[in-house]
């Protein structure tokens, strides 16, 4: 799967597409930024740094990221939270974990949690993870929004 990165003036925008769901969440809140049907998807010219910032922190699936290029960040900046809160250190971390399979769609993970493989290797730590449900995803063990192609009814 791919992982891309997409520079910008105070950041760096990262998605990796093997754990989006494909929600449109990004592409509803910043329709110049994010065009899932052109390509190259993510132009950061289509609005502030601080604007894309907030539209990635509403990613569900923390598919999005971003990491500021200076620490020194302004005021604006600062009231932004920390991206990707599927990488989140463990100590800030509730320690309960909810699983909710979502209406017609995947599970939703919420909790510290570590996804392993056949070997029992961690092959990421997440405080959120949507898994597939449906069983349809080219990205399995995630979600990749496959549910909503093949009507998928729980």
């Amino acid at each position: 799967m791919t992982k891309r990165e997409y520079p910008a003036d105070k950041l760096t925008v990262t998605w990796d597409s093997q754990t989006c769901i494909h929600s449109g969440i990004c592409a509803r809140a910043l329709p110049g930024v994010f065009r899932p049907k052109e390509r190259p998807w993510i132009d950061v010219a289509g609005a502030t740094d601080e604007q894309i910032a907030l539209a990635i922190d509403a990613c569900p699936s923390g598919a999005l990221g971003y990491r500021w290029h200076d620490t020194a960040q302004s005021p604006v900046e600062s009231e932004v939270r920390a991206s990707q809160p599927n990488q989140t250190e463990p100590e800030t971390m509730a320690d309960d974990v909810t699983i909710q399979p979502l209406p017609d769609g995947p599970y939703e993970i919420l909790g510290l949690v570590d996804l392993l493989d056949a070997d029992g290797e961690v092959v990421r730590s997440a405080q959120k993870l949507f898994l597939c449900r449906c069983g349809a995803s080219k990205t399995k063990p995630y979600c990749d929004g496959s549910h909503k192609e093949i009507g998928f009814k729980a």
